[in-house]
């Protein structure tokens, strides 16, 4: 009877025995990745396309500067699918906006603060316009005591004319009606103007439309001579439009 079988020299093949295999694979390191490295440059992807995307959402925010006319900001409000004259009348009745209103914009891809930016802008806008037209009388006060007597003196249909080209932001048209009020207003006992030689005589020619006064403010002679323009400006004083 044969106690027992000895096996002399190496066996190979399918029934060699398996002997464990040493790595060094570290017990922290998630199972879907093969290394530490293979980590590490995990991250380092991740951490680029963050970068990038923060880069491109600033980008954006670059690239959408605030509308710096009304009929931008109309433009951008109404493609947003919003009422653009509803904002602008709860603007001018409160000075502000509400915050439901900014929300319905920022749902629609217009920011709060480049809202306040176009806001600001046309505020700006609007303090130089001002200062400009109380330059043309000479300055706030003169301004404020013609238009005083102007209120006092003139119908309503002349006083809502005047308003209406005030208020148009047409400068060059502003100029003109400041310069004609304030004629007639020094004519008829106001501040008097600084003359050489006296008081001008006045001249029965005036005018009968605005359609005048815009041909001769559009000659080059008006935007030349300054002797010309005192006399478009005396003649329209004597107009009543």
């Amino acid at each position: 009877m044969v106690e027992s079988v000895q096996v002399e020299g190496n066996v190979t093949g399918a029934e060699a025995p398996t002997e464990p295999t040493q790595t060094n694979r570290p017990e922290w390191l998630p199972e879907k990745f093969n290394s530490p490295e293979d980590l590490s440059k995990a991250y380092g992807e991740l951490e680029k396309q963050f970068t990038q995307s923060r880069q491109e959402a600033t980008q954006s925010e670059v690239e959408q500067p605030a509308p710096e006319t009304t009929e931008d900001a109309r433009e951008t409000v109404e493609n947003a699918g919003l009422d653009f004259d509803a904002m602008q009348q709860e603007f001018n009745e409160n000075g502000n906006l509400s915050e439901d209103t900014y929300k319905n914009l920022q749902d629609k891809g217009i920011p709060k603060e480049m809202v306040d930016a176009y806001v600001e802008g046309q505020e700006s806008l609007a303090n130089a316009y001002e200062q400009e037209l109380y330059s043309f009388a000479g300055g706030k006060d003169s301004y404020t005591e013609m238009a005083q007597w102007a209120s006092d003196n003139l119908p309503e249909s002349e006083i809502d004319a005047f308003n209406e080209t005030i208020q148009s932001g047409n400068q060059a048209q502003a100029r003109l009606a400041i310069d004609g009020l304030m004629s007639r207003y020094r004519d008829n006992g106001g501040a008097e103007p600084t003359l050489v030689g006296g008081k001008a005589s006045a001249s029965v020619d005036t005018y009968s439309s605005w359609a005048q006064v815009t041909k001769d403010m559009s000659t080059a002679e008006y935007k030349k001579d300054p002797a010309f323009r005192a006399t478009v400006e005396k003649k329209l004083g004597r107009s009543s439009l």
